[in-house]
C-alpha cells in the first residue's frame, strides 16, 4: 500500500496542478503579464515534479536519497517562483517611484 501511495500522490497532484496551469497560460496570453507567467511556471514545476517522482519510482531509477533529494529541489523550486510571482508588483512599483 505505501508503494502505490508512493507512486500515485505525486501523478496526483501533478494531473491537478494540469487545470490551473491551463488557465494562467490561457490568461498569460491575453495579458501578458510577467506575475500570472511565473506562476504557471510553478504550476508547471508540480506537474513536472509529478511526472519525474512517479516515472523514477515505477522504473525504480531513484534510492530513497535521490528521491527525497529531487522532492526538496523541486519543492524550492516552485516556492521561490511563487513567492516571485507574488513580489512582482512590489518590486515593479518601487522601482517606478523611485
Amino acid at each position: 500500500m505505501h508503494d502505490l501511495v508512493e507512486f500515485v500522490l505525486p501523478l496526483v497532484v501533478g494531473l491537478i496542478a494540469l487545470f490551473p496551469l491551463t488557465v494562467l497560460l490561457i490568461t498569460y496570453q491575453r495579458t501578458r503579464s510577467p506575475r500570472i507567467l511565473i506562476a504557471s511556471l510553478a504550476f508547471a514545476g508540480f506537474l513536472a515534479k509529478g511526472i519525474v517522482l512517479s516515472t523514477g519510482f515505477l522504473l525504480d531509477a531513484f534510492d530513497a536519497n535521490q528521491f527525497e533529494i529531487i522532492e526538496f529541489v523541486s519543492d524550492l523550486a516552485i516556492i521561490i517562483l511563487f513567492a516571485t510571482s507574488l513580489l512582482w508588483r512590489s518590486v515593479e512599483q518601487r522601482a517606478g517611484s523611485g
